[in-house]
């Protein structure tokens, strides 16, 4: 059956029965009033079950509550019928509720959050304040130990920019990449190299002990 087919059917039957007995009580279909008195508290069966009315008019509707019958597999079932007219549930099955029992209606420190007790923060507002403007420091520091220690390169094609060790080689920065060499032999070849530095990388020993240094111009 169509529910709200039903439902119209069920609300014309209503009003053609109070209108019914309004103009048996000889009064007129334009006393509202009185038409609108007939159906307070009115029961009678229609398409759609039971309807009752209470006093202000509304439809005392009936309701199915449904819940969860297989946590694991997650299928829900009519667990009770909530009947309107008579303002109570008729349960059709236990509810098996996660934590053994149904849950609070007002749980502490949900709704009531002003209730001293509520407040479970560790920190006062000064701390929280402390350790943010630490913490802003620390950042800030970091940055700046990252910003100096590396110098900022171009790629050959300008494109992308890169930050890596940089130095200076003839009036050019060069990024600086350590190679795992012990020792470089400068050859002839070499030092010819270094005296002509073109586009593309060349190899010096790195500062310190027991490495060695890549240069690429910026």
């Amino acid at each position: 059956m169509n529910l709200v087919a039903g439902c119209f059917h069920d609300g014309v039957l209503l009003y053609a029965m109070a209108l019914n007995e309004t103009l048996s009580e000889g009064s007129s279909k334009k006393d509202t009033t009185r038409i609108l008195q007939k159906m307070r508290n009115r029961k009678f069966q229609g398409v759609t079950g039971l309807v009752s009315m209470d006093g202000n008019n509304d439809r005392d509707t009936d309701f199915n509550l449904w819940a969860m019958g297989d946590l694991a597999s997650g299928v829900f079932e009519v667990a009770g019928h909530y009947v309107g007219a008579e303002k109570q549930i008729v349960w059709l099955r236990p509810i098996p509720w996660v934590k053994g029992a149904p849950p609070l209606d007002n749980p502490p420190c949900v709704f009531d959050v002003d209730d001293p007790s509520c407040d479970r923060t560790p920190l006062s507002t000064l701390a929280i304040v402390a350790l943010g403007t630490g913490l802003t420091f620390v950042i800030f520091g970091i940055s700046s130990f990252l910003i100096f220690s590396y110098g900022s390169l171009m790629t050959a094609h300008g494109k992308y920019q890169v930050f890596a060790n940089t130095g200076h080689f003839k009036g050019n920065v060069v990024a600086i990449k350590h190679v795992n060499k012990k020792r470089i032999e400068l050859t002839r070849q070499i030092l010819f190299e270094l005296k002509h530095v073109g586009p593309g990388g060349c190899e010096l020993p790195a500062k310190g002990a027991g490495g060695a240094g890549a240069m690429a111009p910026g």
